[in-house]
């Protein structure tokens, strides 16, 4: 004989809407606690399909299935099998259908089911050499679209995807390819007001900078937007002089010549000082910082910098710089 619950998850399926409204909103309920989450989890197996169907049903059951979802792939196993089930595919057709007004919720799903590696690959569509990069791309054209305060940001949570993506070696590609161009659209965000924006570009930069060695040519392409998103949160809040300022590229020369909001957080500052070691350690990229000013900039803004585990990051670059002098640093390669 079926249990209160089972019941309950077989209400979700019922061909009567109001059936399937008051299953749903229950189930949202039970997954905003441990002890109901628990009980959920403990059906899972039958649980997991109804709701990733009603995930792109109308709004009324949608919205409640989604931040069910979003609850219950807090487990890993959970997140597992909501991937093996095109969970990421489903989440990905209610945001391009933009129908619900719960796109927030649906690329918090998306956060989570990335975190695992079959998750992140599913989004990237690495097995579709056709649509390869399409889902991504998509999520990337929003994110750099729309901007707000950390109350009503509808795609902060994208600078999560990309950090978890950026961990495969397929997300790199593909963000470092410069036909597809996405981290051009991608890193003027490391200036948003949004704290989780700024965290997930920085985290994502120093993913892809990871493979700094083979793809330096392709991010040295992009320093217009790069050298900003490398520099600027390192930079403090002082204005540079007209000296420093004459020998910096325009997209540094021009915030770097008037007091501006320092980068408050500290693992920003850390995520962005590791990805700017990365650059430093191949010759062309230590070579176009050095041009760059980036060597002054760090000093000015080390002078102010009060955390220790952001000055431990800043003398890592610094000593790049100091031993190589715009030569080899021993132990690195080149790039181009």
């Amino acid at each position: 004989m079926p249990t209160e619950l089972e019941e309950l998850v077989d209400f979700l399926s019922s061909p009567r809407p109001e059936l399937r409204k008051g299953a749903v909103d229950i189930v949202q309920g039970l997954s905003g606690s441990d002890q109901g989450l628990h009980q959920l989890l403990s059906v899972s197996d039958k649980l997991l399909k109804p709701l990733l169907k009603l995930l792109v049903a109308s709004p009324n059951v949608s919205k409640p299935a989604a931040a069910a979802l979003v609850n219950l792939s807090q487990d890993p196993r959970f997140a597992e099998n909501a991937v093996k089930e095109n969970g990421v595919s489903r989440a990905m057709q209610g945001l391009v259908e933009k129908e619900g007004g719960h796109n927030d919720l649906l690329v918090m799903l998306l956060a989570n089911l990335t975190q695992t590696e079959e998750g992140a690959r599913s989004l990237l569509q690495v097995n579709d050499e056709a649509l390869q990069g399409l889902f991504l791309t998509k999520l990337i054209k929003e994110f750099a679209a729309t901007s707000g305060s950390e109350d009503d940001d509808v795609y902060e949570h994208v600078g999560t995807v990309l950090v978890n993506v950026s961990q495969v070696k397929e997300g790199r590609t593909i963000l470092l390819d410069p036909a597809r161009a996405l981290l051009k659209h991608v890193l003027p965000q490391i200036q948003s007001q949004n704290v989780r924006r700024r965290q997930g570009v920085a985290n994502a930069l120093r993913n892809c900078c990871f493979d700094a060695g083979s793809n330096m040519f392709s991010l040295l392409r992009l320093s217009d937007v790069l050298l900003p998103a490398l520099l600027l949160p390192l930079a403090g809040s002082k204005p540079f002089s007209k000296e420093d300022l004459e020998k910096m590229p325009p997209s540094l020369a021009g915030p770097l010549a008037k007091p501006r909001r320092p980068e408050l957080d500290s693992g920003v500052k850390v995520a962005v000082a590791e990805a700017l070691y990365l650059v430093a350690a191949i010759e062309a990229g230590r070579r176009a910082l050095w041009q760059a000013n980036a060597h002054r900039i760090l000093q000015v803004g080390y002078e102010d910098e009060e955390d220790a585990d952001v000055m431990l990051a800043y003398e890592k670059v610094g000593a790049l710089f100091v031993a190589g002098s715009e030569g080899d640093v021993p132990g690195t390669g080149s790039g181009g």
